[in-house]
């Protein structure tokens, strides 16, 4: 909190649905601000900042790194046209926020409200929180792209990748939106990263006092977007699924295999027409009895 994030209350654009759907798993879900605090809770299991509007202070920053270090989870949701002023962190692991922000051509038929601006994702890393997702379709409006470098002693899986068709856009303002080589970059254009490297000064074969395998490695996931997790949504397609997902791999049960939700039921409702309404009832009320009076007319012939 603290820095315009998106609110944890049921209200338009927060993330109410997802913090339900959390709770409902038995995770518990509170607000933290590091401005009052400087050091991250050390019962915390993942910390998670939702589309932070303005920068985060030092004081804030080095307490994420403190946090990372000892084996912690963080979870970066990222809105272009915002500066979280987080470069000098990100470029410890290899990650590079672009500002440019992201078009879709074909992006006009799904999105009345934000058009091109909601590009699709229908291609996904194989990593424990796509594994599952086929060529499912996921939504990111207004999404910034990310830029991966690898660095030494950290593993870093591309989780979201757009289309061919994609763009990273450096004027939105300009119509029609056309792709200018010059200052524009091409797709396929990377959304979310998942990263993970071993935590200092500790043992990776030293089992940990809660249990968990794995526990000594801190995790990171940026998402160049945060709109995908809030009201509305969230039960878009996959979205629900991959934000799930992401919460399941950065708490580090390993031993719990990550899946899709379970979807309602499909709709087996039948559809009439009027005259195809009026028909059925007509042949409710004539056809039924005379098959009724017919069968007992065969029964009395049968007894003669």
């Amino acid at each position: 909190q603290g820095h315009g994030e998106k609110s944890l209350a049921e209200v338009e654009g927060g993330l109410s649905e997802a913090v339900r759907v959390l709770e409902d798993k038995n995770f518990t879900v509170q607000p933290l601000n590091l401005a009052e605090r400087s050091e991250v809770p050390a019962d915390a299991s993942i910390v998670v900042s939702a589309g932070p509007m303005r920068p985060l202070l030092e004081k804030e920053v080095k307490g994420l790194r403190n946090y990372l270090s000892k084996g912690g989870s963080l979870l970066l949701m990222l809105d272009p046209d915002t500066n979280p002023e987080l470069d000098s962190f990100l470029k410890d692991w290899g990650i590079k926020l672009d500002s440019r922000l992201v078009i879709d051509p074909s992006a006009p038929e799904r999105s009345l409200v934000l058009g091109a601006a909601t590009p699709m994702v229908t291609s996904y890393g194989n990593h424990p929180i796509t594994t599952e997702f086929a060529d499912g379709f996921s939504f990111y409006p207004w999404a910034r792209s990310l830029l991966i470098t690898p660095v030494d002693g950290i593993q870093e899986t591309p989780l979201l990748i757009t289309n061919d068709r994609t763009w990273a856009e450096s004027n939105p303002k300009q119509q029609p939106l056309e792709l200018n080589p010059e200052s524009d970059r091409p797709g396929p254009l990377i959304l979310g990263v998942a990263l993970s490297r071993q935590a200092e000064g500790i043992d990776q074969a030293t089992p940990q006092e809660d249990g968990n395998k794995k526990t000594s490695s801190s995790r990171l996931v940026v998402y160049g977007n945060s709109t995908f997790a809030t009201n509305g949504w969230f039960d878009q397609q996959l979205n629900g699924d991959v934000f799930l997902n992401t919460i399941s791999w950065l708490s580090k049960q390993d031993d719990q295999v990550l899946s899709i939700r379970p979807k309602e039921q499909n709709n087996r409702r039948i559809n009439l027409t009027a005259i195809q309404a009026e028909l059925l009832g007509w042949t409710a009320l004539l056809l039924m009895p005379l098959v009724g009076f017919t069968t007992a007319g065969l029964v009395w012939w049968q007894r003669r």
